[in-house]
């Protein structure tokens, strides 16, 4: 009889987990419909280039390659967007040297929650004293 309530209290317990997280992950998703801090959000961003990776979500045919940027102004994916008709991705995760200063226009929001980053929309190279001319490709 013991192993019964405490069973049926584990099961109410995980249930309640599930409702919790649930209304945390909507309530910050409808915070950032209502204040605007959403996926449509754009900003440029000048940052140097520390280090860049492919990561590969998922297994077998649903597998998917993401690009990651990472820079002194934080950490971007490099991912194509129905929304803004960019579909060179590899093109400009090419592009980009590490060690070199780029201007990136990016939209969305970082949120740690859901493992979201802003996507460079497109990068102008900035010389610098480290990296004067844009890296020739090819």
């Amino acid at each position: 009889m013991n192993l019964q309530k405490a069973f049926a209290a584990a099961v109410a317990g995980t249930v309640l987990l599930g409702f919790v997280a649930a209304g945390v992950g909507a309530g910050v998703l409808g915070y950032q419909a209502v204040t605007g801090t959403g996926y449509y959000q754009e900003s440029a961003v000048t940052a140097t280039v520390n280090d860049k990776a492919i990561q590969i979500q998922g297994s077998g045919k649903n597998s998917q390659s993401v690009y990651m940027i990472y820079t002194t102004k934080g950490v971007f994916t490099d991912s194509d967007s129905l929304v803004k008709g960019k579909w060179n991705s590899s093109d400009v995760y090419n592009a980009l040297e590490k060690g070199c200063t780029y201007q990136f226009n990016v939209h969305g929001i970082r949120n740690h929650f859901f493992s979201m980053y802003k996507n460079i929309d497109s990068q102008t190279f900035v010389p610098t004293k480290t990296c004067p001319a844009a890296p020739k490709i090819g």
